[in-house]
């Protein structure tokens, strides 16, 4: 027999200013287990703490596109990506608002999709249709690509979302290979 699965509730904000609706697209952990949630509804990246108690946010950038991720450094910076435009964009600690970090990253992939950061703050990007990993540096600058499609181990097929722990340890939802690749990247 199945195994009871039991809910152990939903996040709900508690403290927030402005519309109490969100929508989240995708969310982050940091150290501390603060919670920040890119809300697509009200356009900014609303930041919780442990206890889903209203820390602050950060509206998104004016005319920004279609935000698709997050990623938070070990610093507390926080990057967001934009899918549609091939963008990145940054808010280092301490800062209210987003600036541009890199553009035209469309030149170097098709269709970035999620984003991760290391402990060496370089962000690694799933480039969904072009089946690899983009790289940029703290700067913004491309610093190559990873992997290639294919079905073998090492080679992805549509990645779709990325997760980088703490020991430096790459997870990559390989969607259409239908599997989860884990890479030290240490050693890649």
């Amino acid at each position: 027999s199945e195994p009871e699965r039991a809910s152990k509730g939903r996040v709900v904000p508690k403290g927030v200013p402005g519309s109490k609706t969100y929508m989240p697209r995708s969310f982050k952990l940091d150290e501390d287990d603060n919670l920040y949630l890119l809300d697509i509804f009200t356009e900014r990246v609303l930041i919780l703490d442990a206890a889903e108690k209203y820390v602050r946010h950060l509206p998104f950038p004016e005319g920004s596109g279609s935000f698709s991720d997050l990623a938070i450094s070990d610093q507390g910076s926080i990057y967001l990506l934009d899918g549609a435009s091939g963008s990145i964009f940054v808010a280092n600690t301490g800062e209210e608002s987003f600036g541009l970090l890199s553009s035209n990253l469309k030149e170097h992939m098709n269709f970035p999709t999620s984003l991760a950061i290391d402990s060496n703050g370089l962000l690694y990007l799933s480039d969904q249709y072009g089946s690899g990993l983009a790289l940029v540096g703290r700067d913004g600058s491309f610093q190559g690509r990873k992997f290639g499609m294919g079905w073998e181990e090492g080679q992805l097929y549509y990645p779709s979302q990325l997760c980088i722990n703490d020991q430096n340890t790459l997870f990559i939802a390989d969607k259409n290979n239908r599997r989860v690749q884990v890479f030290n990247i240490l050693n890649d």
